[in-house]
């Protein structure tokens, strides 16, 4: 998921910018990037939390009326999703940092507990 994100921020950057410039088919086209990736997400998210599902849903609803606009060769502004998008990216960045909370948590646990390091000469096999 933390790929997937990441990945997406970039992609909405894209289309950010593009939506400035004079060809349509470019931010189309980048919008259509961001909708293959938020069908994937949506697939994934079924077993993750009712605000990651929930996030990805409102990101697919904005980036749809994105590429109606886009579509109806309307002036299409990025300005009238962008704050659910920023709301939608915060859920799952949010949703990220989570996972590599309780990935670093994970790996603390499994450490030795005293502070003492694992000696790698403990049970040569010289006996040494």
């Amino acid at each position: 998921m933390t790929e997937a994100v990441e990945m997406l921020k970039g992609m909405v950057a894209k289309v950010k910018s593009s939506l400035g410039g004079d060809d349509a088919s470019e931010a189309d086209g980048h919008v259509h990037s961001v909708g293959h990736l938020l069908v994937d997400m949506e697939a994934k998210a079924e077993d993750l939390e009712d605000d990651v599902r929930g996030a990805v849903s409102d990101l697919i609803d904005a980036f749809g009326e994105l590429d109606e606009k886009i579509h109806d060769e309307a002036e299409p502004v990025f300005d009238e999703i962008s704050e659910r998008v920023e709301a939608a990216l915060a859920t799952l960045d949010a949703r990220v940092e989570q996972l590599k909370k309780a990935a670093s948590d994970a790996v603390s646990d499994d450490a030795p507990g005293d502070g003492e390091t694992n000696d790698a000469t403990e049970g040569t096999a010289d006996g040494n």
